[in-house]
């Protein structure tokens, strides 16, 4: 495998700034501010092609902090340890903020807010202070005071959560969430150290969202190993502890799409990880941290980032500062080369199925296999994988709304804006010249799994309502012999040759179905793989081919998914182009019910009745137990049998007869147009009480012929039966 094929990645197009001046970090309104002889230069670390911002109208002087408010109106610049200095980015207006002055108090950090009660947090050494925006935004007044000793802070603004370093010996966690009503305090827990006497330090946490689960993840350097913390209202608990496997203690870890990324900074290595997994590995070989890829193509990418440097800072969730080069990078991660180096098809498919954007992956790792012509059962166990993951997250919609015990894991998650816009709205603001007044001008500021099916119930009734016999339109086909009646049914109970317990495990159980990102439908399977396959120069063995397809069937229906029609109608193409035809397969299929019933099935079985003349009694049962009356009168009729389409008429009380239809069918025969003619005038008969036609029933043209070749008969009253 080529080195470029790294599994994280930097991407290309890194934002570029001036690292001649102090360089601050707002993650959580994803900006860079770079701070030099009074000006303020603003990038976003989302968009490296957006323009950066400058202020220039705040009094120069000592900055040791810069955050911007959430609706981005203010800006808070702490200037020492005990006073902040908040600016109006709208009316180009300052005022001075100052922590209470208590013994020993100073300023750990500001947070901003923003909710219906509190706008601004100040983290002290001695409590929080909780602050809200006058009126008139030209001051503020403290709300609420939470004594607390603190160390440091750590704070995740997606998901509302501060995280602070209570007590003397700073081993203790204690955690916050800020809803829209308020402040929620969760339980104070320790983490394991394993000494006594070890200070906990902002740089081993990390505070994200992983799948449903709101975890604090602690990095113990000294015993290589990631402890991970979930999070609730009410409780927290260890979930897991992944072992690094390597002598290290200097890490880093970024958060990509729920996976763990943990940067070896020693080894200049980069492992993946997944709280889900079984059994706590990497989910990847371990390799180095991969350069920007080239537009040129996977081969021309740079082999690796340029080794570690001291001056790299990753910065939460997946962004790399490189203050001595003046560029920050976004961390990405390459599902495609994932793909490639993973040989585990089955756990392959579990990993892709938790990732966002994954289902192009997904979809050519199953063809893949099936071109390779793996055995049935690996695919199988992909198909069992797919289908497993609509049946959990069907299931995890009942749990949501009655499972109870989930109440202690309950956490507040709020729906974050996108911060896009934050320098488009930096841009309508007077960023830079003469300092305004109370008069300027204010900007104005800036503002789905729905193909999962029901269960098969219905379509099990339909397959279970008894088949006309052949007696009902005067013969066709007979039945079909014990052996082949025997191997049809095997099909149909089985529809592969894969053992059930041959499917080991399936992988979706332990989420529950909630750590699924990405679900591919039937129309996708079909599209992207079945009829891909089908068309391609590399043809595949019929008999080979079928298997993959009624397994693919039968995992649906193991999984009580209903199956689309249009496999049936792919199934049914297939045996009927294979060289030979397979049309003694089709006619097991169809009667034992593996092809489920539907119009357009009993159309292609009547298209292929010249090859295979059973085909049209198989497609009248079928038309039969879907109660479609009028189309097997059309078939009979088109067929030339007018008697055996009258004796179904009267039989099943068949009342939409166009009467034109029968009539033209017969008026090349004398003794059959005097039999359908004298059937419909007795039909009227009993439908309208009178044996007359109607003018919507066009029939005139064959009245006049009836009167024409018949005269004798006009006036005789002929009771019809048949």
């Amino acid at each position: 495998m080529s080195l470029a094929y790294s599994h994280v990645h930097l991407q290309a197009d890194p934002v570029r700034f001036n690292p001649d001046g102090q360089i601050f970090v707002d993650d959580a309104q994803m900006v860079l501010t770079v701070y030099r002889q009074g000006v303020f230069i603003v990038h976003s670390m989302k968009d490296a092609r957006a323009d950066p911002k400058t202020i220039s109208f705040v009094n120069p002087g000592d900055v040791l902090s810069v955050k911007f408010s959430s609706d981005h109106r203010f800006l808070s610049l702490q200037r020492s340890s005990t006073e902040i200095e908040i600016v109006n980015l709208k009316l180009t207006t300052e005022f001075r903020l100052s922590c209470k002055s208590s013994k020993g108090n100073e300023i750990l950090g500001v947070v901003w807010i923003n909710n219906d009660i509190y706008d601004l947090c100040l983290i002290c050494t001695t409590g929080l202070e909780l602050y809200k925006m006058s009126p008139k935004a030209d001051s503020m007044k403290l709300s609420k005071h939470i004594k607390q000793q603190n160390n440091w802070f750590l704070y995740s603004h997606p998901n509302r959560l501060l995280m602070l370093c209570a007590g003397k010996e700073a081993n203790a966690v204690q955690c916050y969430q800020f809803p829209p009503n308020g402040l929620i305090k969760m339980r104070q827990f320790m983490p394991d150290t394993r000494q006594d006497d070890r200070r906990l330090q902002p740089q081993d946490f990390v505070l994200s969202k992983l799948y449903d689960k709101l975890c604090c993840i602690f990095i113990n350097g000294f015993h290589q190993e990631l402890i991970v913390y979930q999070l609730g209202r009410d409780a927290v608990a260890r979930h897991s502890v992944i072992n690094l496997y390597t002598a290290c203690d200097r890490f880093a870890v970024s958060v990509i799409d729920n996976l763990l990324v943990v940067h070896n900074t020693d080894s200049q290595i980069t492992m993946l990880f997944d709280i889900h997994s079984k059994n706590k590995l990497p989910v990847a070989a371990p390799l180095p941290l991969g350069g920007p890829p080239s537009r040129a193509g996977p081969s021309q990418d740079a082999a690796f980032a340029p080794e570690m440097q001291s001056s790299w800072e990753f910065v939460h969730p997946s962004f790399l500062l490189d203050k001595a080069s003046g560029c920050c990078w976004s961390v990405a991660l390459s599902l495609e080369h994932l793909s490639v180096s993973c040989s585990d098809k089955p756990a392959l498919l579990e990993l892709l199925l938790k990732r966002s954007s994954s289902a192009p992956h997904i979809l050519r790792v199953i063809r893949n296999v099936i071109q390779d012509q793996e055995s049935i059962n690996t695919v199988s166990r992909l198909f069992n994988i797919l289908n497993a993951a609509f049946s959990a997250s069907l299931k995890r919609v009942v749990e949501e709304t009655s499972n109870k015990k989930q109440a202690r894991w309950w956490f507040w998650e709020p729906d974050t804006p996108p911060t896009d816009m934050f320098l488009a709205s930096l841009s309508s603001a007077p960023l830079s010249g003469a300092r305004g007044g109370a008069g300027a001008a204010a900007g104005a500021r800036p503002g789905g799994a729905g193909y999962l099916q029901g269960t098969l119930a219905a379509a099990a009734r339909q397959a279970d309502a008894p088949p006309l016999s052949s007696g009902d339109f005067g013969g066709g086909a007979g039945a079909v012999s014990s052996a082949a009646g025997a191997a049809g049914a095997a099909a149909g109970e089985g529809l592969g040759a894969s053992d059930e317990r041959q499917v080991g495990p399936e992988g979706i159980s332990s989420g529950g179905g909630r750590d699924l990102q990405t679900l591919v439908d039937q129309t996708q399977i079909l599209e992207q793989v079945l009829s891909k396959l089908h068309d391609s120069k590399q043809a595949l063995p019929v008999e080979y081919f079928v298997a993959v397809v009624t397994e693919y069937m039968r995992s649906l229906h193991k999984h009580a998914l209903v199956i689309e029609p249009f496999l049936f109608e792919f199934l049914i193409k297939l045996l009927v182009t294979a060289d030979p035809p397979l049309l003694h397969l089709l006619h097991q299929f169809v009667q034992y019910h593996v092809v489920q019933d539907s119009k357009m099935v009993a159309r292609q079985l009547l298209a292929v009745e010249e090859q295979y003349p059973p085909a049209l009694q198989l497609s009248l049962d079928m038309l039969h137990r879907l109660g479609a009356h009028e189309e097997i009168v059309d078939v009979l009729v088109v067929r030339g049998k007018l008697v055996l389409a009258l004796q179904y008429v009267r039989t099943h009380n068949v009342s939409l007869v166009n009467p034109s239809f029968f009539l033209k069918a017969a008026v090349h025969d004398d003794n059959l147009f005097y039999t359908v003619f004298r059937f419909l005038e007795s039909n009227n008969q009993a439908l309208r009480g009178t044996p007359a036609f109607m003018p919507l029933d066009n029939c005139d043209e064959y009245v006049q012929h009836f009167r024409r070749t018949f005269p004798q008969a006009i006036n005789r009253k002929d009771v019809f039966a048949m």
